[in-house]
C-alpha cells in the first residue's frame, strides 16, 4: 500500500496513540524517497523502541507467526488475508482500492473475523483517531468486539475453506 506523505504521517500517528508496540511495513509515501524522509520531526524520539517503521519487504509469514505480534494492519489484499487469517494475530483493515475494499467487507461484515478501520466518506482519509480506534477494539480482550473477532477468528478451522485445507501440516 503506497500513501501519500499526509496520510503516511497520519497513520503513523495512529499507531503511536495506541500506546501499544508496533513494526510498521509500509512502502516510502508518494514523493518520498525513503521512510526516513517522510517521518514527522520527534516522532522516533517519541516513540523510541516501542515502533519500527521499515520501508521495504518482509517475510511476512514469518512474522505473523512469532509470538509478539498480536495484530496485523492489512492493506486487504487477498494473499495478506489468508496468511493473517491462519495466524493467531487479531486483523484490522485499511482498504484502498476497490477489489480490497469488497475483501475487507467479506472479512468484517460477513466473516466477522477482523474490524475496518473508518474513512471519511468524502475523500477516503484515515484519521489517527480511527486508526487507534480500531486496533484498541480488536486488541480489548474485555471489550465485545474484540471477543466476537477473536472468537470467529479461532474459528477459522470451521470455514468452508478451513485451515486444514489451505495450509498444510497447519
Amino acid at each position: 500500500m503506497t500513501v501519500g506523505r499526509k496520510q503516511f504521517q497520519e497513520l503513523l500517528l495512529g499507531f503511536e496513540m495506541t500506546k501499544m508496540p508496533f513494526l510498521i511495513v509500509l512502502m516510502p509515501p508518494n514523493g518520498c524517497a525513503s521512510i526516513d524522509e517522510a517521518l514527522r520531526e520527534g516522532f522516533q524520539e517519541r516513540v523510541g523502541d516501542r515502533g519500527v517503521v521499515h520501508g521495504g519487504w518482509v517475510q511476512q509469514p514469518q512474522i505473523l507467526s512469532h509470538p509478539s505480534v498480536a495484530c496485523l494492519v492489512s492493506h486487504c489484499g487477498l494473499g495478506v488475508l489468508w496468511e493473517s487469517l491462519m495466524s493467531e494475530c487479531q486483523i484490522v483493515l485499511l482498504s484502498q482500492d476497490l477489489d480490497h475494499i469488497l475483501n475487507a467487507r467479506i472479512m468484517a461484515a460477513q466473516m466477522k473475523v477482523a474490524v475496518e478501520v473508518e474513512k471519511r466518506e468524502e475523500d477516503g482519509w484515515v484519521s489517527k483517531e480511527s486508526l487507534c480506534k480500531a486496533i484498541k477494539a480488536v486488541m480489548d480482550e474485555e471489550s465485545e468486539v474484540g471477543c466476537l473477532v477473536k472468537r470467529n477468528h479461532a474459528n477459522a478451522e470451521s470455514f468452508p475453506l478451513g485451515k486444514e485445507r489451505l495450509v498444510p501440516n497447519a
